[in-house]
């Protein structure tokens, strides 16, 4: 049986961590690419997953102290990981019901503020929907490794978080903050645009 773990929904009970694309200048430490699948929920909606391979990295840092120890994590199973954020068309077509957004409000926008438990029902109902399927939340390790993406730097892009802007939308390069009084909340963007 394939296991489906849904960083997507697990990124949001994390704090809308992203996940990040490999980096193209260091091929050699890319994980050799497998098929990637996509669900359809119903009604032109789908539900893209990527195929992680098992491995081992070194999961939290020694500059971080709120990441430390080092260690090394191995990944013993392959699995499949949700390509992006859960968006709000999503988790209508999932669970049956309009998401109570608690900060934007669109189709194509994410989730937000998630309790562990709706997420446990998203995946219970997701598969409910596709038998002989076992979707769960991520491990915190099975996170890290996707997001590291074959990497041994601090971002996938290298350890400057001068060159994140050209992989994530997040505060630094986001001007279109809807609440200049809260530091850290940026503009909201449809999944899958960057």
């Amino acid at each position: 049986m394939k296991q489906f773990a849904l960083a997507t929904v697990g990124a949001l009970l994390a704090g809308n961590l992203f996940a990040l694309p490999p980096n193209p200048a260091e091929p050699t430490k890319q994980p050799k690419a497998e098929p990637a699948t996509t669900l359809d929920l119903g009604d032109g909606v789908k539900l893209e997953l990527v195929a992680i391979r098992a491995g081992s990295f070194t999961m939290g840092e020694v500059k971080d102290r709120d990441a430390k120890p080092a260690h090394n994590v191995t990944i013993p199973k392959p699995f499949y990981l949700g390509k992006y954020e859960v968006t709000q068309e999503q988790w209508k077509a999932v669970i049956g019901s309009a998401y109570a957004a608690k900060t934007t409000k669109g189709a194509k926008l994410p989730i937000d503020t998630v309790e562990w438990w709706e997420a446990q029902e998203f995946c219970a109902k997701l598969g409910a929907k596709f038998t002989g399927k076992t979707f769960r939340l991520p491990s915190e390790a099975e996170w890290e490794y996707a997001c590291r993406a074959g990497t041994a730097t601090k971002y996938c892009c290298g350890d400057d978080i001068a060159t994140l802007v050209d992989y994530a939308w997040f505060q630094r390069n986001d001007d279109k903050n809807p609440n200049p009084k809260v530091k850290g909340i940026a503009d909201t963007h449809p999944v899958g645009e960057k």
